[in-house]
Order: structure tokens, then C-alpha cells, then sequence
């Protein structure tokens, strides 16, 4: 089969293994990338059976299908919604500028048994339910992960054209059960078409993190952004004593997360930057870790949450999106949504007693191999997609 892959940038690291294990896969023949950056990793760009296109600023047609419609839909649909935040006029130019990337795909050629698959349910959604709007009759669906599926929080109550992508593609999968259900329940109309099929990560021979004798020594891994809510670890944990902090990542909110831990704490701190993901395995295995914390305000199923729980380290979360079902009483400590700095000091402690023992360790590590094994996982969702496309195939080509 032949997969048209679509995302805004294909370097995040998760989507950079995905790809891989669509490249190395016999059950695909094809890979044609779709993008807005260059891939960067050489092997992936230039394996034999990926085709990368960068998209263009070029003054290419727009798909010719009923736009103006399309949008007035959506508007008087939320109307309040787009007059409160002043959205509107992206309307015009979003739909202009995505349908001319509809266009630019359609030219470049879909083959009959192609699959046209967006990584996120964001604007690659949006391009291919415009081409299943124009009549492809390609077997289409999306992946949603947090900010593509829950409308609260920093969407405001609404996700532009959401009603518009989730009836025109054939299949919806969720990251985890929880983003399903609460799909399910927002939107009846869903439930044939959504399935739950989780990441993971590559698992190679991890050693086991011990946790450290003396003081604590905790880390987050991610961008820095709103909904990451980095500044809420400072807080909650810069009067503990003898214990280092320590955030791999930065940011568009990084400077003004350096500026929120200038004040006085007897919180010892790191804030390195941007980690590769070696350099992220490689502090797994050489620092000794009390736990890993996340106090994001949304979440899917946190690709970072696996990547340290594939050490044994534990984790501290909020009970957000799909973050119950990694984050047990058997790998960590999950707070409440509104937590107090007092609940996130008594989760790190309840870490550090708890999960001190290579043994405790161990079974987080043996849970992860259990659930979040790359290789496992992406052979489900190839199996699905051949055995899906082979089926939407037959319907119209009886």
C-alpha cells in the first residue's frame, strides 16, 4: 500500500519513528511526506521508498470545491466563538491556503490505493477532508492526540472545523481511550469510525535507573508552552530542601520560564535547553532519578512519560487526557487536575519511598514493554491499515 503521510513538521520525535517504521515495513510499498520543513534525518528523506515534498509558497490553484460554503458553515455554527476571539478572518485565509495545498497533492497524483493519512487532526486533517470533499474516494483518516481532540482548555470550547474533518475522513484514531470516549460522547456520530491505537517508543536493551540515595532528584522532559505549565513545577517544589530539579527542553515560553525561576528557592535547578533524543537517554541512564513530573493542564498519552518509564523511572501527573492509563498506582502518583503545591511535594515523596527499589523499578519498565513497545504497536496500526484499505478497496472497486 501506498501511504500519502501528511504533518506540519516531521522532525518532532515521535513522528520521525513513526515514519521510520512505516519505511521499514513489507506492508508498505510507499511513503509520499507531505510538509511544511525538510526532514532532516537523511536516511528517512532519502530512503528509496519515501517521497518528500516540501510545501511551497507558490501562487499554485486552490481546490475547486464549494468554499464559501464550507466556511460560512463553520462561522454561523460558532459564530460567538469566532467574534470572542477575534478568528474570523483566519477562516478565509486558512481554507484559501490549505485547499491550494489540496490541489498541489491531487496534481502530484493519488494513487487508487493510496491512504491519505495526517498525523495530527489539524490543517494535514483539514487538506484531506477538503479532497474527500472534492470526491477522492481514497480510503482517509487522522491520528488525535490532546490540542487536536479536547475543545476546552486552550481551544476555548471549540476546534476550528472540527465537525467539517471528523464526518468527511473514514477512520479516527486516538492515542488513548480516554481522547476516544470523550470523541465519542462530543459527537455521536463518531463511533464506527474511531478506534484507539496507542504510540510507543523504540525498546532496546534500557538499563534500570536506580534512584538516587540521598535528596531527590526530579526531572521533566518537554516544550516549554502554556498548557506544559513548566512554571507550576517551579512553584509546588522551590522550598523543598536538598532536592535538584531538572527540565529537559526549551521553548516559546522558555525565556519567560528562566525569568519565573530568578526568584529566591531553596529548589537547586537546571534548565539546559533543547535535548536530542540521545542526549534524553542518555541522562535516563547515567543520572540517578527520583521521578519524572508532569503538571501539564492537557495531555494525550505522553510519548515522554514512556521514554522514562522505559528506565523505570515513576511519574508524577495530573489526571489529564490519557495520563491514567500509564500513570497507575504501579508506575506513580496521579494528582488531582486542581492540585495544590502541597499535593505535588507529597507525590514526589510518596516517589521517592515507594519506587526506590530496583524491584519497583523494574515492574514500571516491565509494564512499559508490556504496553508501549513501538514495534508492537505500529505493526497494529499497519495491520489495520492494510486490512482497512483492502476493505474500503473492494467497496468501490466491486
Amino acid at each position: 500500500m501506498t501511504i500519502i503521510f501528511l504533518a506540519h513538521n516531521c522532525n518532532i520525535p515521535f513522528i520521525h519513528t513513526e515514519l521510520q517504521f512505516l519505511l521499514q515495513s513489507d506492508k508498505v510499498k510507499r511513503v509520499k511526506v507531505f510538509t511544511d520543513f525538510p526532514i532532516e534525518d537523511l536516511e528517512v528523506a532519502f530512503h528509496d521508498k519515501c517521497h518528500v515534498t516540501v510545501f511551497g509558497k507558490g501562487p499554485n490553484h486552490a481546490l475547486k470545491i464549494n468554499r464559501t460554503g464550507i466556511i460560512l458553515k463553520e462561522l454561523l455554527s460558532h459564530t460567538a466563538w469566532y467574534v470572542r476571539r477575534r478568528k474570523w478572518k483566519e477562516l478565509f485565509l486558512y481554507s484559501r491556503d490549505h485547499m491550494k495545498k489540496a490541489r498541489f497533492i491531487l496534481d502530484n497524483g493519488i494513487a487508487e490505493d493510496a491512504i491519505l493519512y495526517s498525523f495530527w487532526a489539524g490543517s494535514g486533517a483539514f487538506i484531506i477532508s477538503s479532497l474527500k470533499r472534492f470526491g477522492i474516494k481514497n480510503m482517509a483518516l487522522t491520528r488525535l492526540h490532546a490540542f487536536d481532540i479536547y475543545e476546552d482548555g486552550d481551544n476555548h470550547g471549540h476546534i476550528p472545523w472540527r465537525s467539517f474533518v471528523l464526518k468527511q475522513l473514514n477512520h479516527l484514531i486516538t492515542i488513548s481511550e480516554h481522547g476516544r470516549r470523550y470523541l465519542n460522547k462530543k459527537y455521536p456520530y463518531t463511533r464506527d469510525k474511531t478506534r484507539t491505537i496507542t504510540l510507543g517508543i523504540p525498546l532496546v536493551e534500557q538499563s534500570l535507573n536506580k534512584a538516587p540515595q540521598n535528596g531527590l532528584n526530579i526531572v521533566s522532559c518537554s516544550w516549554v508552552g502554556t498548557r506544559k505549565n513548566i512554571t507550576r513545577v517551579f512553584d509546588a517544589l522551590q522550598h523543598m530542601p536538598n532536592t535538584t530539579w531538572t527540565h529537559l527542553g526549551d521553548g516559546e515560553d522558555f525565556e519567560a520560564l528562566k525569568k519565573h525561576t530568578s526568584r529566591p528557592a531553596t529548589l537547586q535547578f537546571n534548565l539546559p535547553g533543547k535535548f536530542t533524543s540521545q542526549g534524553i537517554q542518555s541522562y535516563y541512564r547515567e543520572q540517578n532519578i527520583t521521578c519524572f513530573i508532569s503538571l501539564s493542564t492537557n495531555e494525550g498519552l505522553p510519548v515522554s512519560m514512556m521514554e522514562a518509564m522505559a528506565f523505570g523511572i515513576p511519574v508524577v501527573s495530573t489526571d489529564v487526557g490519557g495520563c491514567a492509563e500509564i500513570v497507575t498506582p504501579e508506575t506513580g502518583v496521579l494528582l488531582p487536575k486542581n492540585y495544590t503545591n502541597e499535593d505535588v511535594v507529597n507525590a514526589v515523596k510518596t516517589c521517592a519511598e515507594k519506587f526506590s527499589t530496583p524491584e519497583a523499578r523494574k515492574r514500571i519498565q516491565d509494564f512499559i514493554k508490556a504496553n508501549f513497545d513501538a514495534e508492537t504497536n505500529y505493526q497494529k496500526f499497519l495491520g489495520f491499515l492494510k486490512e482497512e484499505n483492502t476493505k474500503h478497496m473492494r467497496a468501490y472497486n466491486p
